[in-house]
């Protein structure tokens, strides 16, 4: 087993999972990161 055949295996793991994921899922993410970089600006001001 290559190491480009684990790599495209891996990549694909990735890929098939992120399709799995609903939006909600991707909501919930995206309002987290939103929240991050608010708090993160809110303090360097």
């Amino acid at each position: 087993m290559s190491a480009e055949f684990w790599a495209i295996i891996g990549v694909g793991t990735i890929i098939f999972f992120t399709l799995l994921k609903t939006n909600d899922h991707l909501a919930e993410t995206n309002r987290r990161l939103q929240t991050f970089w608010e708090h993160l600006l809110d303090q360097r001001r």
